[in-house]
């Protein structure tokens, strides 16, 4: 059976690419396994993901423009350097839905001009069938770099690209560009490898020793550092020794012998090198290569004999937080999914390491009211395929907010080391409305000519409201398609209505604006970035009357202004009781040491009430400073991080103190 499977909702924002939601139907038909045979009667491999056909997708009510594309990795071509892709093979549905001829395409990325093209006559096609084409002029392989191997059609409306069932699905390789916009499949709800081959001729080397890997982690800490490596004979004489090399920034190179080698065409051996590397803090470009192919000097392919990284080594492992943004809308049924995946994750992991962000955004036909009348909105949106779904620490991959899915992403995520952290330091707040919020960083190691910027998102919990807008669409509804969803407290989403009236929805985790700049404000961190030095940046914003300062939440992040990636970030509930003016400012007040072990000394603060509180806000003592310096004992105090709370006539201010012993 194949399932012909709809782009119907395929659009920007108000798409919905849950697979429950994008199967409209399916129908019996053929496709199955190609027919393996060579026009060019040199081909001897084929490189691909997919397995028989079994579906085609398309849009059924409207025209539209697709390209389906294979990522071919390295893993894939590295064996192959030196010979040429002669043949593409793929399967179509209809081919008089074709306006015009279909063009093959290949890009080294998908979002620049291809490197080979060749237009494919549509009579030439068959439909229902795969379809073998010999490239007019074979593409040589002449490195290992990823290249994405497919073709582009000008359709009417129907049905035509092949795929899968998707039982093998391979993520991050199967590629759609459709009406001019690139997806990755998995992101979409489409989990199936698409039905597209190269074939590959060509002599192969006869001696040929690459680097098929090297592991080795993004970020670890200073020290001894194992480094570890696969190579692979590509070529066709046995490989029985070689040796392997290391280098760190194009340095003394490291070189050992590997004997006793027995590895046939294709074979790879794994391998770590005896002499580990001493890394020191920084930034490094790491390089293994292969030489001396069975002793006799250099292979035959030069281009596969290396591998290199890039790696930051940190003098120390800061605490680790992960933001997740949700692309949302009241008017998406599927997005209750999200409502009860943040609502959980919230609960489970309530020790700051997660924090969740609903960015609702309306559809085409629907306003959401929570929509942020800055840019938060559109950004978010402009990072997912559909709704619901979501971006972690805003990686390019998309994290679908069900319970499940979040968790394991979270734990992935949560385990690798971060760069730098972030921190709340002060928050004033003013009887206008207007907040002054202080945002603290420190980095790991040292860097220099980087890009790095903070950003500060107002969260608001507890939102409700009465028009019809802030009624929440339930596709789980038992009057809709009747699916369990159950979140920790019982919540089963199946038994409340389609739409939920707005009389019973609480909307928490809402994103409601970002302060200064989505991206990061330029210049609110330095260029040259000196190990656990802080450098803070105060935002200002004057909060609207429609957000309820009981109910805000205060999220910092850093973000790297290279790749747009979240760094770190810090969520704080806010106070408003705590910053009724910026009483640290007008006073200019200081507590030092800080940290500190047995005393503290505060200036500044006469005529003020001081009050010390636990991280917690536990009062711990309190004082009336009648002097312009005084010192406090703190050593009976445990260890850790405290609160000093300032008050005077009506104004207040905190500061954070740490104790050590």
């Amino acid at each position: 059976m194949k399932v012909k499977l709809s782009l119907l909702g395929l659009f920007l924002f108000s798409m919905v690419f849950n697979l429950q939601a994008q199967i409209l139907y399916s129908i019996p038909s053929n496709g199955g396994a190609p027919v393996q045979t060579r026009n060019s009667q040199t081909v001897t491999d084929w490189l691909h993901y997919d397995g028989d056909n079994y579906t085609e997708i398309g849009k059924p009510n409207a025209a539209y423009t697709i390209g389906p594309y294979v990522k071919l990795t390295s893993s894939l071509l590295n064996p192959h350097i030196g010979r040429q892709i002669e043949e593409l093979k793929f399967f179509i549905g209809d081919k008089t839905k074709i306006n015009g001829d279909l063009e093959i395409r290949f890009y080294s990325d998908l979002s620049s001009t291809p490197v080979y093209t060749q237009t494919v006559a549509t009579s030439t096609l068959t439909s229902e069938e795969w379809n073998t084409v010999v490239l007019t002029t074979p593409y040589q392989i002449s490195n290992g770099n990823d290249l994405y191997v497919g073709y582009y059609a000008d359709m009417q409306p129907g049905y035509f690209s092949g795929a899968d069932d998707g039982s093998n699905f391979v993520t991050d390789v199967n590629y759609l560009v459709f009406n001019g916009t690139q997806y990755e499949l998995g992101a979409v709800g489409l989990p199936k490898n698409w039905n597209i081959r190269a074939g590959v001729g060509g002599a192969t080397a006869a001696n040929d020793c690459g680097m098929s890997a090297l592991a080795l982690d993004d970020i670890f800490v200073a020290g001894s550092q194992q480094i570890s490596g696969t190579l692979t004979n590509y070529g066709s004489t046995t490989l029985t020794q070689v040796d392997v090399n290391y280098q760190i920034n194009s340095g003394a190179t490291v070189t050992e012998t590997l004997n006793g080698l027995n590895l046939a065409t294709g074979d790879s051996h794994t391998f770590t090198f005896s002499t580990p590397w001493n890394a020191t803090s920084g930034n490094h470009t790491v390089k293994v290569f292969t030489s001396n192919f069975n002793g006799n000097g250099n292979d035959d392919v030069l281009a596969n004999d290396s591998k290199e990284k890039n790696v930051f080594v940190v003098n120390e492992i800061f605490p680790k937080n992960v933001v997740y943004e949700e692309g949302t809308g009241t008017w998406c049924g599927w997005c209750v999914r999200g409502i009860a995946g943040l609502k959980d994750m919230a609960h489970y992991h309530n020790d700051g390491t997660w924090i969740g962000i609903a960015v609702h955004h309306g559809s085409s036909n629907s306003a959401d009211p929570m929509q942020t009348t800055d840019a938060y909105s559109n950004f978010i949106a402009s990072k997912v395929s559909g709704f619901p779904s979501g971006v972690l620490n805003r990686h390019a991959s998309e994290v679908d907010p069900g319970y499940q899915t979040l968790e394991n992403a979270y734990n992935t995520e949560l385990a690798k080391i971060p760069l730098a952290k972030v921190d709340i330091t002060n928050v004033s707040w003013t009887t206008n409305r207007h907040m002054n919020i202080d945002v603290e960083a420190k980095f790991a190691l040292d860097l220099n000519n980087v890009n790095y910027k903070l950003s500060l998102i107002i969260v608001e919990n507890g939102i409700t409201g009465t028009t019809g807008g802030y009624a929440q669409h339930n596709y789980y509804s038992s009057s809709a398609n009747n699916i369990d969803l159950t979140d920790w407290e019982g919540t089963n989403y199946k038994n409340l209505p389609n739409p939920i009236p707005a009389s019973q929805m609480v909307y928490e985790h809402v994103g409601r604006a970002v302060v200064g700049d989505v991206n990061g404000v330029n210049g609110s961190l330095p260029v040259n970035i000196t190990y656990n030095t802080p450098y803070s940046y105060t935002f200002s914003y004057d909060l609207p009357a429609n957000i309820n300062e009981n109910n805000v939440k205060l999220v910092a992040v850093v973000i790297d202004g290279t790749t747009g990636e979240i760094v770190n970030g810090k969520q704080i509930t806010f106070d408003p009781t705590a910053g009724v003016s910026n009483l640290l400012n007008d006073l200019n007040i200081n507590v030092y040491p800080n940290p500190a072990n047995n005393i503290i000394n505060i200036s500044g603060a006469k005529d003020v009430h001081v009050e010390l509180l636990s991280i917690t806000g536990n009062s711990i003592f309190e004082k009336d400073l009648k002097n312009d310096m005084e010192t406090i004992s703190i050593n009976k105090l445990p260890r850790g991080m405290y609160l000093i709370k300032f008050t005077q006539n009506n104004k207040s201010g905190i500061k954070k103190l740490m104790i050590t012993k």
